[in-house]
Parts: structure tokens; C-alpha cells; sequence
């Protein structure tokens, strides 16, 4: 993921820090879509936007991927707790019954009455916690966690009872883009035929990394297998002159001047 990360954010930083609120998007729509090409712009943009919501260097930024994904921000499990311990009413009006990305450190990992897994995160103080609450889909992936681990979760903000914040439907990070990768598809597609997401950084990214991966080699393993490792190798080897003609022929479909 570094060198495609690398690759891609640098492709990109012209095209996306020149947009603006007022853009009219004027791309024509795309009529055929290039199947294998689908394929790995899928597979490239699960994996970017996974490591854009750790806070990892992506293509997408981000922001980007929150507005996509509808997620309200970021908070470390601390703060929140810190806030409903503060005032309950204003941290209901800010968190409560909506998603965020919350990262804490692992105080134990447990099962309720029912046999589903409980996480505790840590709160303010050595008496509070946050109770991270998953899905039995969920116990797999959570054996592999460990005490003291740091993490990042994505939950709807519940209650807050007895002095611990409660969250539900906790997810990790790939669980969660993974279960949405039939919604990412779909959006994708969309953009490709004229349409748009939650973030026009988001749309013109896709349209840019469409036109540069139809131009990996159709019997490479990255688009016969979907191998991202082999995927960062071609994109690496295309010409930069050409990828900088995709950019500027996007800008301008998307009426961007310089």
C-alpha cells in the first residue's frame, strides 16, 4: 500500500487541491465500462479508503472518506467520554445516534449475557469506560485484539449510563469498508456515468484512476488476479507525461482552470 499510496497521492495533489465548492461538474458520462478495469479501481479504492480513515497518507483524504461513508468525524474514546461526563444533554446533541470513527486503548475485551463481545475503551478516568459493542459476526476478528492494544472502531454513539458511554454496532475499520464494498461499487459506477458521491475530491479521483488503470496491461496479474502488490508495480511503470494529461484533460472537464 506505500508505494501505490505514494504514487496516487502524488498524482493526485495537483487535481484535488485545485477544487473548489462552486465546481460544475461537466464529465461527460461513460457508456462502457471496462470490466477488468472496474475490477482494480474497486480493489485500489477499498484499500485506499481503509488506510485514508486510519488517518494513513491516501489518495482520498480523510475527510473524504468520512463524507462518503456518512461518518461525522474522528474522537479519541477519552475525549467522549470526558464530554458526557461534562454535560450529558450537550453531548447527546453532538454524538448521539450518529457515527464516528473512535480510537482508544483496549481496557478488555468481554462478552455480554447474550454472547456477544463487548470492548472496553478507555474513559476519563481509571473508573470510566467507554463499552464498544459489536456484532457476533464480529468474534473472529476481535480474538485477534489485545489488552492495551490502541484501535480504531467505527460505532453510532448509544447512551450514556451509570457513567459509561455505551456504542453499538462497532465495526473495525476493514470490517466495516468491507461490508459497505457493494455501496463503494455502486458509487463508482455512478460517477463514471455522470453522476455524484457525497465529495467531488472522491469524484474526480475516480475518474482519473479509470482512465490510468485502463492503461495497465490486460493480462497482468494485477488485473487477472486483482494483486494489489502487482497493481503498485504497473501503475509505477506508466509514463508520468501521460498520467499528467489525464489530470489536466479531468481539470478541465470538470472546469478547473489553473
Amino acid at each position: 500500500m506505500i508505494k501505490k499510496t505514494i504514487l496516487l497521492t502524488g498524482m493526485l495533489f495537483v487535481l484535488l487541491s485545485c477544487s473548489s465548492d462552486n465546481v460544475e461538474k461537466k464529465a461527460a458520462a461513460v457508456n462502457k465500462l471496462d470490466e477488468l478495469s472496474m475490477r482494480v479501481l474497486e480493489e485500489l479504492f477499498m484499500d485506499d479508503l481503509k488506510g485514508a480513515l486510519r488517518g494513513i497518507k491516501s489518495a482520498v483524504s480523510k475527510e473524504s472518506a468520512q463524507k462518503i461513508f456518512a461518518i461525522l468525524g474522528n474522537i479519541p474514546s477519552r475525549q467522549l467520554a470526558k464530554e458526557y461526563d461534562a454535560n450529558e444533554v450537550a453531548a447527546d446533541e453532538l454524538y448521539k445516534n450518529k457515527t464516528f470513527i473512535i480510537d482508544g486503548k483496549i481496557q478488555s475485551i468481554e462478552k455480554d449475557f447474550t454472547g456477544t463481545p463487548v470492548i472496553r475503551l478507555n474513559g476519563s478516568n481509571m473508573f470510566q469506560y467507554v463499552h464498544a459493542h459489536f456484532g457476533k459476526e464480529s468474534i473472529g476478528e476481535l480474538s485477534k485484539f489485545k489488552k492495551g492494544q490502541n484501535c480504531h472502531f467505527i460505532c453510532d454513539v448509544r447512551s450514556y449510563i451509570m457513567g459509561n458511554v455505551t456504542l453499538d454496532n462497532c465495526k473495525s475499520i476493514d470490517s466495516y469498508v468491507n461490508d459497505k464494498k457493494g455501496y463503494i461499487k455502486s458509487a463508482i459506477v455512478s460517477i463514471l456515468r455522470g453522476g455524484k458521491s457525497a465529495d467531488e475530491n472522491f469524484d474526480m479521483a475516480v475518474r482519473v484512476f479509470y482512465r490510468i488503470t485502463k492503461h495497465i496491461p490486460e493480462n497482468s496479474s494485477c488485473k487477472t488476479q486483482l494483486s494489489l502488490s502487482d497493481c503498485e508495480d504497473e501503475l509505477d511503470k506508466l509514463p508520468k507525461d501521460m498520467i499528467a494529461k489525464i489530470v489536466a484533460d479531468e481539470k478541465a472537464a470538470f472546469g478547473i482552470n489553473e
